[in-house]
């Protein structure tokens, strides 16, 4: 029968095989699913008069982009009249826009595309497929494509103008060529060579098909009669939101009488892009008609605003005109002015109730800020208004997609599309969803056409970046998102995607300055918030953040960026998962430092609690895994991570989860085996849990969580001299299991109500041969000595069932300047001790020590309210402040044997006090002060209180180590904390933080009092104990990135540490452990170099010093100089990350040179190896 290491053996040899095998399998599945369709060209949009003559037909019918009329064939002919426009999509990858009056032809070739032949008009082409994919020719010309985006524009006697958006064009007949780039511009005469000419700017190229949205309140302009008659048909259109059909209702040949029927008519053909009709009616008013001349101004500020040009001079009118006031919101938007923005959008309905695109307009505005309710009712009123206005059900689209309604989402969608087919938002939301139901291929093809249909809009090339990069294309992902970056330098959107894409394909340095620049471009933002709003991008927002500092070694760079994004944006649940996963790159593998295991679970419940089904990853196994999806998919997942150490040691996580659309769940299990590095040091771990999230409504969401942990382990406390360890202690613990369940209410975007409901359940176990207990002896009442240790053996079994109920209740509040965070918790529980321990049979000398076996019952209870505030002074400077209050009723002494039943109380009153100062534009200073209390147990941990002040950990299960002390309950914590970061330039980190920490506790020792003289038995007694620990530490960090793949970095941390431990009854003069004192202090010096190859392989080395001195281990009686200490420990490691991060390998040595070390446990140090030890590591994520 196997045991149970050779089984885990066994079960990570087989799931290496599985991954491997999946692995292949789902790279062959991604690689058929991308492969571009052959042969099959659609119509996808079609605005105005379009019609097709089929193969061999000389009669042209009507267009249609509904299946199967859609599908072009090779010989088919396309034509677009007046006021028309179309789009053809060739491959998944290449979309052709025909503007008015055009003429195109479908080649008969035998290549593997249909080739092209456009015989006049204007072509916008959006090139993305392979080079050469398909053959392209005018009368006078034949580009060869490259990659490429273009404009063409034949003449009616063949004359040919091309101009080059973007990429690489030859343009060739048969008396020459020409080689283009970016930006450049030829033209074909007839009978001539191609030949360079001046180029336009690009926006003017192209300004025929880019989308207008609708801004003219019709009634503003006070049509006469005959007109309204007239124009009946086309105003009933146009009323209902209908933009197209109002145009194709304008009677063809009616040439406009009035100023405010050319508005008209110039609002009606900038719904299909013709912008040179529009501006030269406008061009042509009197000017004496001053309605007439604001609206046409309303008009022309929506053209400059959708080109990029400065606004036309405005006419001065004291009448509020709702089209006006709506064409300056968009204006304000450009300028990423969005409250103004929206103050706009609401006077144009305050002054036209009846607005319908005015209300579309309140709702997308209003959806950009996370105020979804109001967005309902505004997009609402505007389908109301106008049920045929594809805009307002684009916004509605996004608005069920945010509440996870994806099939009616879709719906919308389809809708908004077949209202008006050049509107890219209904494209960008459909991609989406498509992308959410696992469908990437549809969903690239939507964002293509998205991104064809209005090539200027700049977050629309990055989610096709986003496509791009999820299909695995990286070098056209780059291409976008560089294209979207130059588009608009201000938005931080391209820049955040290109530093994940980076980092997903192993260009760490890249990766980091891409996410700097997003930040300096998002406010300062540590968390990316979208400026337009119209996708929350929650796959975006749960991406691990940490890991793309951790990977180039800035671990205090991660815990810095995460402290500043959850002090920004505190009701982001991104900011705490960031956080909690910069925390937990510091927690301890060993399990000796504890410091940041409460900090870690705390912001972990607080980022599951405020995000979203599908927001974040419910494993925390998934949120710290490199593997990043830049679109939220619904789906099934399945990660994994297995670490063999040398010394026989493993460590195998995995968890398997799924998303739909109002639910999502993880499955996770941890396993853990240590042989540990001396005789009873071994540890077995064993934890499985199930974490649901469920959302009710829009504004609710519930979460559940179970989780089931069996531990089991020897003497793992570290020890000066390991032969001191204790080789008889065996420890059993199981929690079996603590449920936690958690309800989030989103009323806005800046408020949020958090319930957290929790219920504990400990079963303890120990069982301790040689457990030393101390006998005091009296002479004539007075204390005067005690029993020597080896006479004073016991044998310690112990059994403790704790139980506990933790109810927290709170609430957040944002606004622009203050965020304030008020809270309230009650725990109450019962510890249930049995203790059986009895003296060891020779061990004494003569004497008689009762038999003893204990049952105590004892109770936990802890009631507090807490309340903090941060506020932003100034754009350089936040203040946060707080105050907590705490009452404690807690045993005594359920651990050190023998036991008391007695209780105590303790209350304090926590005040909280730090800052964020940046002093320069890459220089910035925290500081941080606080106080707080502690628990029994681990229930100290379950909190949503904020675990952090300024970024600085105040969160502490303990502080004191317990490798000295054992577990203090109750113990009083106090910190003070200040750090300085500056980053002189791009890719150089400095940093230097001092920290101060004190933690202070009472507790009952059990002893055994034994009268010598007069004679007397003995008898079990506890007496009072006081312990006060201080620590100190300094820590400066230097990282400096070099080039694209390296980085370099130093790391020096000096602490200096004291423990007083006093027996405050006891004399210290007539026994030892009356006063025990240890003090040192460690200085720490790590020099780390990594390196990391774009193609996957990556590589590291350590080298760590530690010097300890100043060491002091006494008592009065036996006072201990203990011996300082200095030695090097060197690791080195190396491995290979598969593409797009989805698995990584990796190998490495710890402590090449073998060397052992004596450190005294008063200083907090990670778990180092005692003797040369390889490790080999493999994990994945699917």
């Amino acid at each position: 029968m196997l045991n149970t290491r050779a089984m885990a053996r066994w079960l990570a040899f087989a799931q290496t095989l599985v991954t491997l095998g999946f692995f292949i399998f789902t790279r062959a599945i991604q690689a058929q699913t991308n492969s571009p369709a052959n042969n099959v060209v659609e119509l996808v949009a079609a605005q105005g008069t379009v019609e097709v003559a089929r193969t061999g037909q000389s009669v042209w019918d009507p267009a249609s982009t509904a299946a199967p009329y859609r599908r072009l064939n090779p010989g088919d002919q396309i034509r677009t009249k007046d006021r028309s426009r179309a789009a053809i999509r060739l491959s998944d990858l290449t979309l052709v826009e025909l503007g008015p009056n055009a003429h195109l032809q479908l080649l008969p070739v035998s290549e593997r595309q249909p080739g092209l032949g456009l015989k006049r008009g204007l072509l916008h082409l959006f090139h993305r497929d392979k080079p050469d994919a398909f053959y392209f020719r005018t009368p006078t010309a034949s580009p060869v494509i490259r990659g490429t985006e273009f404009t063409l524009d034949v003449a009616e006697d063949g004359a040919t103008t091309l101009q080059l958006l973007d990429g690489a064009v030859t343009l060739t007949n048969e008396l020459g060529l020409v080689e283009l780039n970016s930006g450049d511009a030829a033209v074909v005469q007839p009978g001539r060579a191609p030949q360079r000419t001046a180029s336009l700017e690009a926006v003017s190229v192209i300004q025929w098909c880019l989308y207008y949205p609708a801004v003219l309140r019709v009634d503003e302009l006070q049509l006469s009669a005959d007109e309204q008659n007239v124009l009946a048909d086309s105003l009933v259109a146009y009323r209902r939101g209908d933009l197209l059909k109002a145009l194709e209702n304008f009677p063809s040949e009616r040439t406009p009488d009035s100023d405010r029927e050319k508005v008209y008519l110039a609002a009606l053909l900038l719904a299909v892009g013709d912008v040179a009709g529009s501006e030269t009616l406008m061009n042509s008013l009197s000017r004496s008609d001053a309605r007439a001349v604001r609206l046409a101004n309303a008009l022309q500020t929506l053209i400059a605003v959708v080109k990029g040009q400065p606004l036309p001079e405005q006419t001065q009118d004291n009448e509020p005109l709702a089209s006006v006031w709506l064409a300056l919101s968009y204006h304000q938007q450009s300028r990423y002015a969005l409250e103004p923005a929206l103050d706009s959008a609401r006077k144009a309905v305050e002054v036209s109730p009846g607005f319908a695109f005015g209300w579309a307009r309140v709702a997308e505005l209003e959806f950009g800020f996370g105020r979804t309710r109001q967005a309902r009712l505004a997009v609402q009123r505007a389908l109301d208004l106008a049920p045929r206005h594809a805009q307002a059900m684009a916004v509605n689209g996004f608005l069920l997609a945010a509440q996870n309604l994806t099939v009616s989402a879709l719906t919308q969608f389809d809708e908004a599309i077949a209202a008006d087919n050049a509107l890219g938002n209904a494209w960008l939301g459909r991609g989406l969803c498509r992308f959410r139901q696992g469908d990437a291929r549809g969903g690239l093809a939507d964002l293509l056409v998205a991104a064809s249909l209005e090539p200027n809009r700049a977050v629309l090339r990055s989610y096709l970046g986003k496509g791009f990069s999820e299909s695995g294309d990286v070098a056209r992902a780059e291409r976008e998102l560089a294209r979207a970056a130059q588009l608009d330098t201000n938005d931080p959107t391209s820049w955040l995607y290109l530093a994940l894409l980076h980092q997903q394909h192993n260009r760490v340095n890249d990766a980091i300055h891409d996410l700097e620049r997003s930040q300096a471009l998002n406010d300062n933002r540590q968390i990316y918030r979208s400026r337009l709003l119209l996708d929350q991008d929650r796959a975006v927002r749960q991406a691990n953040l940490a890991s793309v500092y951790q990977d180039a070694g800035l671990f205090d760079e991660s815990v810095r960026e995460a402290a500043r994004a959850v002090n920004s944006d505190y009701a982001n649940a991104s900011a705490h998962t960031f956080l909690a996963n910069s925390y937990s790159g510091l927690r301890d593998p060993g399990l000796a430092n504890l410091r940041y295991e409460t900090a870690t679970l705390s912001e972990y419940l607080v980022g599951q609690l405020l995000a979203p089904v599908g927001g974040s990853a419910l494993s925390p196994y998934v949120s710290q895994q490199d593997y990043t999806r830049l679109f939220e998919q619904r789906g099934f997942g399945l990660s994994s991570g297995t670490e063999y150490l040398s010394g026989g040691d493993w460590r195998q996580h995995g968890a398997q989860y799924g998303v739909f659309d109002r639910f999502d769940y993880s499955l996770d299990a941890y396993y853990e085996s240590q042989n540990g590095e001396r005789p009873n040091n071994d540890l077995t771990l064993r934890q499985f849990s199930v974490a649901t999230r469920f959302q009710l409504t829009p504004q609710d969401t519930v979460f559940v969580q179970a989780v089931d942990s069996r531990f089991e382990s020897g003497d793992t406390r570290q020890y000066y001299e390991p032969t001191n360890a204790n080789s008889f202690l065996r420890v059993k613990e199981e929690q079996s299991p603590n449920v936690f369940a958690g309800y989030h209410r989103a009323w806005s975007p800046g408020s949020h109500t958090l319930l957290l409901v929790s219920r504990l359940a400990d079963d303890f176990r120990l069982d301790d041969e040689a457990s030393f207990i101390p006998t005091l002896t009296r002479f004539f009442g007075s204390i005067n000595g005690q029993v020597i240790p080896f006479s004073s053996a016991f044998t310690n079994r112990q059994h403790a069932e704790f139980r506990a109920w933790s109810a927290e209740l709170q609430q957040i509040l944002q606004t622009p300047d203050h965020t304030l965070v008020l809270g309230a918790r009650f725990q109450s529980g019962g510890n249930d001790s049995r203790f059986e321990f009895t003296h060891n049979a020779g061990a004494g000398a003569g004497q008689t020590y009762p038999v003893t076996n204990q049952s105590v019952e004892t109770e936990l209870r802890r009631a507090g309210v807490y309340a903090y505030d941060s506020w932003v002074v100034c754009d350089r400077l936040q203040l946060i402040g707080g105050v907590s209050y705490d009452w404690l009723d807690y045993p005594q002494n359920i651990d050190l044997p023998p036991v008391m039943a007695d209780q105590t109380r303790k209350d304090q009153l926590s005040p909280k006090a730090g800052f964020i100062w940046q002093m320069a534009t890459n220089l910035t200073m925290r500081g941080a002060y606080t106080r707080s209390l502690g628990g029994l147990y681990f229930d100290n941990s379950v909190r949503l209180e904020p675990a952090q002040v300024a970024g600085f950990n105040q969160a502490y299960r303990s502080l004191i180590p317990e490798s000295l002390a054992g577990i203090v309950a109750g113990a009083e914590f106090e910190t003070a904390n200040l750090d300085l970061s500056w980053q002189p330039r791009a890719g150089t980190y400095l940093g230097l933080g001092a920290e101060w920490l004190q933690s202070e506790g009472a507790r009952q020792v059990g002893m055994f009092d034994w009268s010598t003289i007069p004679p007397a038995p003995i008898v079990a007694v506890n007496t009072p104990q006081r312990l006060e620990f201080e620590e100190k530490s300094l820590t400066a960090d230097f990282n400096q990135l070099i080039g694209r793949d390296w980085s370099v970095g130093v790391r020096y941390r000096v602490s200096a540490a004291e423990l007083d431990q006093r027996l405050t009854e006891i004399p210290e003069a007539a026994v030892w452990q009356a006063r025990v004192e240890d003090e040192g202090r460690l200085h720490q010096i790590q020099f780390s170099a990594r390196y990391t190859h774009p193609g996957g392989f990556f590589a590291g080395a350590q080298a760590l010093l530690f010097v300890q001195d100043s060491q002091h281990h006494h008592n009065v009686l036996l006072p201990d100089q203990v011996p300082d200490e200095e030695f090097w420990q060197f690791n080195v490691f190396a491995g290979w990350r598969f593409a797009g991060r989805r698995a990584e390998l990796r190998v490495g040595v710890l402590n090449l040179t073998d060397e052992d070390y004596h450190l005294n446990p008063i200083n907090v140090r990670p778990w180092l190896p005692r003797e040369r030890t390889f490790v080999a590591g493999f994990r994945f994520n699917f």
